[in-house]
């Protein structure tokens, strides 16, 4: 097993000892924590989500054929603006979607996370950072580009979580990722400038 899947793990088992109903957004091919959950609790109750109809589908057809649970669910929405009502779900798990989407849509992404959680609610959730401390190492062309142009990198979405209305925060840094090798946007822009940044990873359980 992994590191990465060591502390999938570890968050699926704190997620079930939570109960309750559970949405994953953001799923995409990876899963994010759903097939950890599903590992150690075939019988949870998780609605999977995504963006793509494309991604559910092919997640619906292998869980079907590989897992026959009565207790799973699908739903294609942008969680930006998620369709279900208020104080919906005990857990939403997301394995890094919030963190990737459009700068300007995060905040509304964690405000309809705590709309549709239930009192006492949990968000799980992952993303990554450049640090300051990594800023201020590159060169400053470098530095000029990236805070022009892709000023999200920088933000760890804290104060963001804390106006969403979360009530207790509990953040854990679960190491990190380079960009040279990585096949993404960001990592395009780094390598035209001659850089490789470093991501800070963490997970962070927000509670209503």
């Amino acid at each position: 097993m992994t590191a990465d899947d060591e502390i999938k793990s570890s968050v699926a088992s704190r997620i079930l000892s939570h109960g309750g109903r559970i949405l994953e957004i953001g799923t995409g091919p990876g899963g994010g924590f759903m097939p950890a959950i599903l590992k150690h609790d075939p019988d949870a109750s998780v609605t999977i989500s995504d963006l793509s109809p494309t991604v559910v589908r092919q997640w619906k057809h292998f869980l079907d054929r590989t897992l026959h649970s009565p207790n799973l669910s699908y739903a294609v929405f942008n969680f930006c603006d998620i369709p279900f009502r208020d104080e919906s779900f005990d857990v939403v798990s997301d394995g890094g979607g919030i963190g990737n989407t459009e700068q300007g849509s995060r905040a509304s992404a964690l405000r309809e996370v705590y709309r549709i959680l239930k009192p006492d609610g949990i968000l799980v959730t992952s993303t990554g950072f450049v640090t300051r401390e990594t800023l201020a190492a590159l060169p400053e062309s470098a530095q000029s580009v990236l805070k022009e142009k892709r000023p999200d990198i920088f933000e760890d979405l804290y104060e963001d979580t804390v106006l969403a209305g979360f009530s207790r925060i509990e953040s854990f840094i679960c190491g990190g990722w380079d960009t040279d090798g990585d096949d993404s946007t960001i990592a395009d822009l780094a390598r035209s400038l001659g850089v490789n940044l470093h991501f800070t990873s963490y997970i962070r359980f927000c509670f209503k």
